[in-house]
């Protein structure tokens, strides 16, 4: 909603992704009694792209962190309607962590997810670890056997 018209210069769409990318708030939280804590965007993009194959002008993710670790990915793209050729913009939303996330974009929720697994991990869950070898302290501890 409210997405400018998609600027001709590879550069100043890039400062187009950036504004839209501030609209949104991105939030993670391990416990539901702690609440949910707010991520940081990082305003230089991980990736950017584009395909004429896929109608994709241009597009850039954007990784909402926690510090410096991605927990959730914001698509931004400029892609070509096949109706009738205009150019319209499009995002989606990714999760990159096994806690709960949660997007907002311009104050509004748009996006949530709830945490997967357990500790410790089943064979049940998502995704599990496989345990090679036993941890072995470098120095004589009774606590690490």
């Amino acid at each position: 909603p409210q997405a400018p018209q998609a600027s001709e210069s590879s550069r100043l769409r890039l400062v187009q992704m950036r504004r839209m990318a501030a609209r949104f708030k991105g939030h993670m939280g391990m416990w539901p009694a702690e609440g949910m804590a707010e991520l940081r965007l990082l305003t230089q993009p991980l990736h950017r792209y584009s395909s004429t194959a896929r109608g994709i002008i241009d597009g850039a993710v954007f990784a909402f962190t926690q510090a410096n670790d991605p927990e959730m990915l914001l698509v931004l793209e400029i892609v070509t309607r096949p109706s009738d050729d205009r150019l319209t913009w499009r995002y989606t939303l990714a999760r990159v962590t096994a806690v709960r996330v949660r997007a907002e974009l311009d104050g509004e929720v748009v996006w949530s997810v709830d945490g997967y697994g357990r500790l410790p991990h089943a064979i049940a869950d998502p995704y599990v670890h496989r345990i090679e070898d036993k941890f072995e302290a470098r120095i004589h501890d009774p606590r690490f056997k």
